[in-house]
């Protein structure tokens, strides 16, 4: 199956479970680990083999990173070392839960309905500085931005999704 077509797959169960009224809290780790699960079902040992600078090793779906082994560079940045991704998905989930539990609430800048619209922004971006998962993090925080739009209800019903509005222009040679 092609990225594309398990991204597709992955954003129709979001909007079903949003139609449902069963979307999950998109912050939550345990809903971002469900889609990076999700998103690699079925796909083969390449797809799940994640390289870098002479090293490979094989991810396992949903599994942060924990290993110094682990440790990636993505252009100039350095993510959290290896072994406090999972502190750091913690705290990003007392940060920007949609649906706060045992006394958790929203911290996200902003107030009133701009609120959660904010969140979706600086938790796209927080969620890939951190870079929680060895390899298929722009995937997953497209896939949990998406969910976050469902949840606030500015979702597009299939009419233009976040990966859809980052990916214009590439087939004309635009770069990042």
């Amino acid at each position: 199956m092609t990225e594309a077509a398990a991204h597709y797959r992955v954003q129709e169960s979001i909007d079903l479970a949003a139609a449902d009224g069963e979307l999950p809290d998109p912050g939550d780790p345990e809903f971002i680990r469900q889609q990076h699960r999700d998103h690699y079902a079925g796909t083969s040992e390449a797809m799940l083999t994640a390289r870098g600078g002479g090293w490979a090793y094989l991810m396992t779906p949903s599994e942060w990173r924990s290993r110094d082994e682990h440790d990636v560079q993505i252009g100039r940045h350095l993510p959290p070392s290896s072994p406090r991704a999972a502190d750091f998905m913690a705290y990003f989930y007392a940060r920007f839960a949609f649906e706060p539990k045992d006394g958790m609430r929203m911290t996200a800048v902003g107030a009133g309905k701009a609120k959660p619209i904010l969140a979706m922004a600086t938790a796209h971006h927080r969620f890939n500085w951190i870079h929680p998962f060895p390899d298929g993090n722009g995937r997953v925080s497209r896939l949990m931005s998406h969910a976050m739009a469902q949840k606030v209800g500015i979702g597009a019903h299939g009419l233009w999704s976040v990966s859809r509005g980052l990916a214009r222009g590439l087939d004309q040679g635009e770069e990042d």
